[in-house]
């Protein structure tokens, strides 16, 4: 006996459920479709996404610090510094349409470029299943017959109609794996360019390789050089640093308290300066003070017309220094022919009682306030007394500074505990790339995972004293974690699921139950979907401070530990969802027949509120926007605004890639069972690429964690994830519907769909990682005539216009495409590493590391 639809599933709203036999309204039939709450979910996300269009056009050409930072001279430098756009509401839009994503290649970084073209490669897979699978597909679902759910997959009888679903699979199954199969070897072809380009290879980093697990006995010098011969330029073998590291953390502390107090007495005494004289608050000091003093009998002071007959003899006058700011006054007074006595006679020294600061008693900052107007605070070394900040914090930073010098002698002399990682640098690429591709030490795990390539801003110290069985011991308890995080993540999941249902607000909230029908909709359906988004945000917080327990030595390899275990977060929370548990378990058939079909309408708005969410909070900036609008405001010192002014959002792709991965692994799930999720798909990936080529070009900082598109192949790969998915499914639903041919024909689709992408994975990753030595031979004369072209050019001549001279002279090389087919197949054919050498950027050395 088969169950009602969607009578347990928390994830099916009551519009999917059957009728009661009153004769429904319109309205009630559009929300008896699976498309009804759908387009009732879609007019808030479209609000929200108009409002936040609106905002960024009226303050893009306001706050140009804000949205388009990297078209400022004065945060990046003039060679890296992206073209201005015109200033207007929409003007600007077509100029940017213009720019090639190939800019990215000179003005970003490898990896910028080529998240922009996986996204692209998502939109090519959506509209192709669009243009394939809707013609065949649809016509069969609406007419289907017995069907749990309008343009889904038919559910009947008549199983001969499943055959159209077969032949769509298979096609569009190999598709999808000869786009896989064609991006990797593209990613292999432009990573190898961009390695033999002049940008990456006279780089300093390009030639150091970092090794971590090193055995003792090869942390010293003379035998890593005889190791790896007279390649090795130099060697660095860093030391546990100890008290050294918290004392300097310390001494930045201090001085930027000693900062802070330096402005706040600035700001005291120039309120002081210009608050009128009668409206001064007499201190409480100052009163006691006067009062005892008032029996004394105070000098009279001469007046003008006295002094000038003369008559002075019984006058008394005390003579005081001006400050030199008064003493110029005086200076310019006299120019003009004033006297200058005239404009000082009222003129009081702050110091009347003749107190004296320690060091700051001649500035005029301290000549102006009172020893109690001073910062200070309460120290816990000198049982809580109030000290003043700034005396103390001078005091401070020299006792700091001389352990500091004692230290850092101990720690240069090799007195210091040694970590278990070495840096080498080689003379060359060529020897560098060697280096890392062969084995460093015959025991496992030692030295088993170098680190090519890497920065001083990347490298995570703490990690590199980790010692091998420590970092074993941590991964697997890592690993254990986050299998049980999985888990656990499915609890707040299914509250949220529970919680949006319509028939728990009916009948454990009253005052929910009496919303009326669309507001109820847009709760249990947008609700449900922001708060699932908003759930999984949270996750690459938690994943980065596992990966740093784990010992990962870089960000970059932080972001990789963090993009491959989000992603199986991003799948199973979001297919997998804790609704369907039990009743997989219990009730499978039921699962396959009717719940996955009537779930679709869920996945449809979750991608709407996904892309459009994450294209309108990176289009509108909102963290930025306060930072730069309100919080600055209240920046304590000169050194907190230059820094946020200079510094630029870090993109972490570790939790950018799984996001949009998984719309991806979405759209090509339910292709066969509501071939209506790829339009959706395909309008909120527009929207994301769109967003962030903005912001890649103009905001972000994208060269800070180079990984030289490393995060590409894994993101492509795990697309194979939707094949896997919706081949399990068909599988499944012919089985209980006895279609055996068919389900033959799917298992054999899904065997071989195993073996293609293990013997991909097999053929490509070796050359992911390494460097073929032919492309390093071939790759000398490349390298030299380049150096000749740099050469010959002129210093007038500016380097963007040599880099669209060599571009321009390379396309006009090219033979004439001539007719449309001949176009279609230039474009599927893949380019070589010597065409796409003519896309890297070949810009000036700079200085790495600068003095």
């Amino acid at each position: 006996m088969e169950p009602s639809v969607g009578e347990d599933d928390v994830r099916v709203g009551d519009t999917d459920r059957p009728s009661d036999g009153n004769g429904p309204s319109a309205l009630e039939s559009l929300m008896k479709s699976s498309f009804g709450p759908v387009l009732i979910a879609l007019g808030p996300a479209v609000i929200y996404v108009a409002l936040s269009w609106v905002l960024f056009l009226a303050l893009r050409p306001r706050i140009p610090r804000v949205y388009s930072p990297k078209a400022l001279k004065g945060i990046q430098a003039p060679s890296e510094l992206s073209s201005e756009l015109p200033a207007g509401w929409i003007t600007w839009i077509k100029p940017f349409l213009k720019i090639s994503d190939t800019v990215l290649l000179d003005k970003g970084s490898l990896d910028s470029f080529l998240f922009l073209r996986h996204v692209k490669t998502l939109c090519v897979i959506c509209v192709v299943g669009i243009c394939f699978i809707w013609p065949i597909l649809l016509p069969i679902h609406k007419t289907g017959g017995r069907i749990p759910s309008d343009l889904t997959i038919p559910t009947e009888d008549k199983t001969e109609k499943y055959y159209a679903h077969v032949v769509v699979c298979w096609f569009f199954t190999g598709f999808i794996l000869f786009m896989v199969y064609r991006e990797c070897v593209y990613f292999i072809n432009i990573r190898h360019a961009y390695f033999l380009s002049s940008n990456y290879t006279q780089r300093v980093s390009s030639k150091v390789i970092l090794y971590t697990c090193v055995p003792s006995e090869y942390l010293d010098e003379k035998r890593v050089r005889k190791l790896f011969g007279d390649s090795v330029v130099n060697f660095w073998a860093p030391n546990t640093t100890g008290k050294l590291k918290a004392l300097i953390k310390e001494r930045e502390k201090t001085a930027v308290c000693l900062e802070e107090a330096e402005i706040t007495l600035i700001k005291r005494s120039n309120a002081a300066r210009s608050m009128p004289q009668p409206f001064r608050i007499t201190s409480l000091y100052t009163t006691c003070t006067n009062w005892i003093h008032r029996s004394r009998p105070v000098p009279k002071r001469p007046k003008l017309e006295d002094v000038e007959k003369g008559n002075i003899q019984n006058w008394t006058c005390e003579r005081r220094e001006l400050p030199q700011q008064d003493q110029s006054r005086v200076h310019v007074s006299e120019s003009q022919g004033h006297s200058p006595v005239s404009t000082h006679t009222e003129y009081s020294h702050p110091c009347d009682l003749g107190l004296a600061f320690p060091e700051t008693n001649n500035s005029p900052a301290s000549q102006r306030l009172k020893y109690h107007q001073r910062p200070s605070h309460h120290v816990l070394s000198k049982l809580g007394r109030r000290v003043d900040t700034i005396e103390w914090a001078r005091l401070h930073l020299k006792s700091l500074e001389e352990h500091i010098n004692e230290l850092r002698q101990e720690y240069q002399s090799g007195t210091g505990q040694p970590m278990n990682a070495v840096f080498n640098e080689f003379d060359s690429c060529a020897n560098a790339q060697a280096a890392y591709q062969m084995p460093a030490h015959h025991q496992p795990s030692q030295m088993s995972q170098p680190v090519l390539g890497v920065r001083p801003g990347e490298i995570i110290w703490s990690s590199l004293r980790i010692k091998q069985w420590q970092r074993l011991v941590r991964q697997y308890v890592i690993l254990v974690l986050l299998i049980i995080g999985v888990a656990i993540w499915w609890l707040p999941t299914y509250v949220v699921s529970i919680v949006t249902n319509p028939d728990f607000m009916r009948d454990y909230s009253p005052a929910l139950a009496t919303l009326p029908l669309i507001p109820a909709k847009i709760l249990s359906g947008l609700g449900r979907a922001i708060l699932l988004v908003v759930l999984l945000e949270t996750v690459p917080f938690f994943l980065r401070a596992c990966a740093k327990f784990t010992g990962e030595p870089t960000l970059s390899a932080v972001e990789s530990f963090v993009q491959t275990r989000y992603f199986v977060f991003q799948v199973v929370q979001v297919f997998l969802a804790p609704s369907a548990i039990p009743q997989v378990i219990f009730q499978p058939t039921a699962v396959l027949k009717f719940w996955v079909p009537l779930s679709s309408s869920f996945y449809y708005t979750y991608i709407l509120v996904q892309c459009l969410q994450a294209s309108a909070w990176e289009l509108l900036q909102f963290v930025e926007l306060f930072r730069h609008q309100i919080k600055a405001k209240s920046s304590r010192t000169p050194q907190d605004g230059y820094k946020r002014w200079h510094k630029l959002n870090l993109v972490r792709w570790g939790g950018i890639y799984p996001v949009f991965t998984n719309v991806g692994v979405m759209a090509i799930s339910y292709a066969f069972i509501a071939p209506l999720i790829l339009a959706f798909s395909v309008t909120g990936l527009c929207c994301v690429y769109f967003v962030y080529k903005y912001n890649l070009i103009y905001v972000y900082d994208t060269k800070a964690l180079d990984t030289a598109g490393a995060f590409y192949p894994r993101a492509v790969m795990q697309l194979t994830a939707g094949l896997y998915l919706a081949q399990m499914y068909l599988v499944g639903l012919f089985a209980i519907n006895s279609a055996w041919v068919q389900m033959s024909l799917m298992v054999f689709l899904f065997i071989s769909t195993v073996f293609i992408h293990v013997s991909l994975r097999n053929v490509i990753n070796p050359l992911l990682r390494s460097f073929p030595r032919t492309l390093s031979h071939d790759g000398e004369g490349f390298d030299a005539a380049e150096d000749m072209v740099m050469a010959d050019c002129t210093d007038d001549v500016s380097q963007t216009t040599f880099n669209s001279t060599a571009i321009a002279g390379h396309k006009s090389a090219q033979p004439d495409k001539g007719l449309v087919m001949t176009r279609v197949l230039r474009r599927l054919a893949l380019p070589s590493v010597d065409d796409l050498q003519q896309l890297i950027p070949r810009t000036p050395l700079e200085k790495e590391f600068p003095d």
